[in-house]
């Protein structure tokens, strides 16, 4: 194979590797996404607790809610009883909150002005 092709070749293997992380980028644009991993970030919840306290309209928040359970696998239900009922809870697992933190740092980030950015950046690769 030429050296050519081989690049080519192995550019589309790298590209294809982030497919994960090109789903959660697309996810994260999605409206709704945000409110839901902050609302989960101190406690599991209850749909209606998490419903309620996201703000959102009702199809907004229950295509947030599939979304980040089954195509990113970031919140899991978990079932409990609840009011002498079995029922589920919402938990964000150990990656949605690694990224609730990443989110975090990356708004104070942000508003911080560009010099004070550099000197974090320098102290990052120190």
């Amino acid at each position: 194979m030429s050296n050519k092709k081989l690049k080519e070749h192995s550019s589309v293997i790298e590209i294809s590797g982030f497919e994960n992380s090109r789903k959660l980028g697309q996810i994260l644009s999605h409206e709704g996404i945000i409110p839901i991993l902050c609302a989960l970030q101190e406690r599991p919840k209850l749909f209606r607790e998490l419903y309620a306290e996201s703000g959102l309209p009702s199809t907004t928040f229950e295509t947030a809610l599939r979304d980040l359970n089954k195509k990113v696998n970031i919140i899991r239900k978990t079932p409990i009883v609840a009011d002498n009922r079995d029922t589920h809870q919402y938990v964000l697992d150990s990656i949605g909150k690694e990224l609730i933190r990443f989110i975090h740092d990356y708004e104070r980030f942000m508003t911080m002005s560009i010099p004070q950015q550099k000197v974090l950046e320098i102290e990052k690769t120190k």
